[in-house]
């Protein structure tokens, strides 16, 4: 079975959270923060230092749980799978969100990651809990 089949085999909440990791995934390779020091440039930050690998780690694994098995990797995990996808989902956001904390909520200086980040991060979440 390849990819595409069995994403779509999904039920339609799976196939929005998946969604939702694979967006948070490549958004960590966007700017999160950046600090500009006048005539002499700046510099910005991705989310693959500090808190933001926590968002890194969880849409990986969110993605890796899905996929593995579709290329025959055997593997058992310690909790049913949609705990699991609530735990995921829910340390995608922490990272975010323990970013703002951390480097402050000044809007001139949060990139476009890390908002992508957080937005992909609450959809992820709230569909994980909706019942």
């Amino acid at each position: 079975m390849d990819i595409k089949q069995a994403f779509e085999k999904e039920p339609l909440a799976k196939r929005r959270v998946l969604l939702a990791a694979a967006v948070v995934f490549v958004a960590t390779f966007f700017p999160w923060y950046s600090v500009e020091m006048g005539f002499m440039g700046g510099f910005s930050y991705s989310a693959w230092s500090g808190c933001g690998m926590l968002t890194v780690f969880a849409s990986f694994a969110i993605l890796a749980i899905w996929i593995l098995p579709l290329f025959k990797v055997k593997f058992k995990l310690p909790l049913p799978a949609l705990q699991i996808q609530k735990i995921l989902a829910v340390a995608m956001l922490a990272g975010p969100v323990l970013w703002i904390i951390q480097k402050g909520f000044h809007f001139a200086h949060i990139g476009l990651g890390l908002w992508i980040a957080l937005i992909a991060s609450i959809v992820a979440v709230r569909i994980s809990f909706k019942k």
